[in-house]
């Protein structure tokens, strides 16, 4: 009971993952349902975030970055104009980079980073993870002095029958990202990701939300559930975590 009145009075959360910038990929439409998920993270607590759209080297180019800012500039008019302590909102502007091979030697990269600093939230691929993809781990760290944050580091889990080369990445000075959604809902879901918790992986949330229908905000839900699980302890180590890191972006 006591873990459940933590989450519920926390108002100054931070979504470090989220596609709430408008008409640009497979998450908000436009902008008046960025305006409606932004009211939505504002009351589940959230007064920091992350703008993370989707990039895809093999189809955007770099018309990419022009139409990425023109949004960016347009979300913002719109927050400054739509009342309800939605422009008091702090956002960042980074992207969810697909990983596609030799992104380790890739200049584009650098462009993708948050807030044109030196973090960038990677997706990794949906699959076994092999020697390949850990190389270019290493060479976007140790080359282009990158500070990865690997997205919803639960949703690759599943597919690494071969452990090595998920241990080599996480044996790197990266950040692992995951979505709240993960601890909500379904037991194998929540079961395989709090096993994940319980291995040491020391992680930020995010939302990962698309839409106000199926895919909304949802960081108190799942910090609530991590809070029940694991205590009061462990949800301030990650909520200073966040602090910190976000402030670095």
């Amino acid at each position: 009971m006591r873990a459940k009145k933590i989450i519920d009075t926390k108002r100054d959360m931070i979504d470090f993952h989220c596609h709430i910038l408008p008409a640009i990929d497979d998450g908000s439409s436009g902008i008046e349902e960025s305006i409606k998920l932004l009211a939505m993270e504002r009351d589940d607590g959230v007064d920091r975030l992350v703008l993370t759209p989707h990039f895809y080297a093999e189809k955007d180019g770099k018309g990419y970055f022009n139409k990425r800012e023109k949004r960016y500039m347009q979300l913002l008019e719109a927050m400054e104009g739509a009342g309800s302590g939605i422009g008091d909102i702090q956002v960042k502007l980074g992207a969810e980079v697909c990983y596609f091979p030799g992104c380790g030697e890739a200049d584009i990269m650098d462009q993708l980073c948050i807030n044109e600093g030196r973090y960038l939230l990677l997706e990794m691929p949906f699959m076994q993870w092999d020697k390949n993809m850990v190389s270019d781990v290493e060479d976007l760290i140790e080359k282009r002095d990158i500070r990865l944050i690997i997205a919803h580091i639960e949703r690759y889990f599943p597919y690494q029958k071969d452990m090595s080369y998920w241990n080599e990445v996480f044996s790197m000075p990266v950040i692992p990202q995951m979505n709240a959604g993960a601890f909500i809902g379904k037991w194998l879901k929540r079961r395989r990701s709090f096993k994940l918790l319980n291995q040491g992986h020391e992680i930020v949330l995010g939302s990962d939300c698309h839409n106000v229908v199926s895919r909304r905000p949802n960081i108190t839900s799942g910090r609530r559930e991590i809070a029940a699980k694991l205590g009061k302890s462990f949800v301030l180590t990650m909520d200073k975590r966040a602090e910190v890191l976000f402030e670095q972006l």
